[in-house]
């Protein structure tokens, strides 16, 4: 047996523990580059980080080492260069799904490639049937219209995890989608059995009510709001099936709880579905309050604000309608049908001078008959009558035919002493509108009054009369002549 010379044992002995050294020293240098890597990272300092780990790449080729440099390029939206990476690892490690999966969501977001999206997601799922990478395939594939492709995923996922009811619930939304009503109604209820799920519900009902079959629709939505008292929808969907029927009472009863859980312009909007209900089923005063419920979330909503100083206008609460025509005001200082509205009310109260500083906001394009018959009506307060029927002849000016005007401007006249010319405007006002009951009466009472034409009198107001019979003006008329 022959024996190993030291001379010759030596030199291997240095050799390996020379390559034992250099292995330690690269092994420590590696941890030192990812540690470094890891501090950049931390600080958000993501290219930096990405420049080490793909120092570290050159030495070896990790799946690991390409996850983490991937992910650092799209942390810093270098997504290009995260692309490239990608396409790199795919080809070292061309079975890994995480890479497909990067390469999905990089060629969906970044690129906006739906089709090569799909593609990668596909590939991820077929190398793993982890529910992420089947989802994402599923919901890829629905957004390229492949329905099936997309039931197929989520009949994978489903065998996967038999007792997850938001899959049954995802399958039966892309069988809606699909067209495929009947078994998406299956797998509703598959869901709904399983765990009363939510979105199942909703879109169960959703379809009953598509099929006109509102008693199950409600059935559901009772459920769901009963297990869920904290939620808005099925109460608010409930609440526009109730209005459906013209179950009014009802619809109101929901849409008021629903406005209950909700603030600013959310629950404004459900206001004004109460308030026009409210009117349909003439609560004129709950209506009001609604409105002005509105006008308070929502200032600047002037048809909701108008509307309500209008029903309250109608009850006679003028300082309530006085109220909100000012808070509107305030919004927008030159609304013209707020300013021709409190003007309204001052001249109801007598107050002419007010009336007429109102009414000098309004802008001059916004003059309509409205705004002419409130300035008569000042000067008329204030027995201004010349002034007044002034007023009224400038209205005439573009309105030679408004019945309104001609009788209020003949009415002026008359108060003014000017009879004649009074009667001549009536008689002009009667050969646009002869059945005009106002009109007649005033022209049979003027002839009364002046003791002349006193047949043609007679006729003029019982013809009024004919058409109003309770009328106090006409009867006083009558009892004059």
């Amino acid at each position: 047996m022959w024996k190993i010379s030291a001379f010759w044992v030596l030199p291997f002995v240095f050799i390996f523990v020379l390559n034992s050294q250099t292995g330690y020293t690269q092994q420590n240098n590696s941890i030192s580059l990812y540690l470094e890597a890891s501090k950049f990272e931390s600080s958000g300092e993501y290219l930096k980080a990405a420049d080490v780990i793909e120092q570290l790449l050159k030495e070896e080729k990790s799946a690991h080492l390409y996850t983490k440099l991937a992910e650092l390029l799209m942390n810093a939206s270098q997504n290009d260069r995260a692309l490239s990476v990608l396409h790199n690892a795919e080809k070292d490690f061309p079975k890994d799904p995480y890479f497909k999966f990067l390469l999905g969501r990089l060629y969906e977001f970044h690129k906006q490639d739906k089709v090569s999206a799909l593609k990668y997601y596909l590939e991820a799922a077929e190398f793993s049937n982890d529910v992420k990478y089947l989802l994402s395939a599923a919901r890829s594939a629905e957004n390229n219209q492949d329905f099936k492709t997309a039931v197929d995923m989520l009949t994978k996922a489903i065998d996967k995890n038999p007792n997850v009811s938001d899959l049954y619930a995802e399958r039966g939304r892309v069988y809606q989608k699909s067209g495929n009503v009947d078994k998406s109604i299956v797998d509703f209820k598959k869901a709904v059995e399983m765990d009363s799920n939510m979105p199942a519900m909703l879109r169960l009902a959703d379809i009953y009510l598509s099929k006109n079959d509102n008693a199950s629709a409600k059935d559901i939505l009772k459920k769901i709001s009963e297990q869920n008292g904290d939620l808005i929808i099925p109460e608010l969907k409930l609440g526009d099936i109730y209005r459906s029927e013209r179950d009014y009472v009802k619809a109101i009863e929901l849409y008021s709880q629903v406005a209950d859980k909700l603030e600013g312009k959310d629950k404004a909007m459900i206001l004004k579905q109460m308030a026009v209900l409210q009117y349909d089923i003439g609560d004129i005063d709950n209506s009001s309050r609604s409105l002005k419920k509105v006008t308070e979330l929502v200032p600047e909503d002037t048809a909701a604000g108008f509307f309500a100083g209008y029903l309250y206008e109608t009850q006679k609460k003028y300082n309530e309608a006085k109220v909100i025509y000012e808070n509107m005001l305030k919004y927008n200082p030159k609304y013209a049908q707020a300013l021709k509205r409190l003007a309204a009310i001052y001249v109801l109260d007598g107050l002419a001078e007010d009336a007429l500083k109102v009414l000098a906001e309004i802008d001059p394009v916004e003059y309509d008959i409205d705004y002419y018959l409130l300035m008569s009506e000042c000067y008329n307060i204030k027995k201004n009558h010349l002034k007044s029927a002034s007023v009224l002849e400038d209205a005439l000016k573009e309105n030679p035919t408004e019945v309104t005007v001609l009788y209020a401007l003949a009415l002026q006249y008359d108060l003014a002493g000017k009879r004649e010319k009074g009667i001549d405007i009536v008689k002009q006002a009667l050969k646009i509108e002869p059945e005009d009951p106002i009109l007649l009466n005033f022209l049979g009472y003027v002839y009364a009054d002046m003791g002349i034409n006193l047949d043609e009198s007679y006729k003029l107001i019982s013809k009024a009369l004919d058409k109003d019979p309770k009328n106090p003006a006409y009867l006083d008329s009558l009892g004059w002549f």
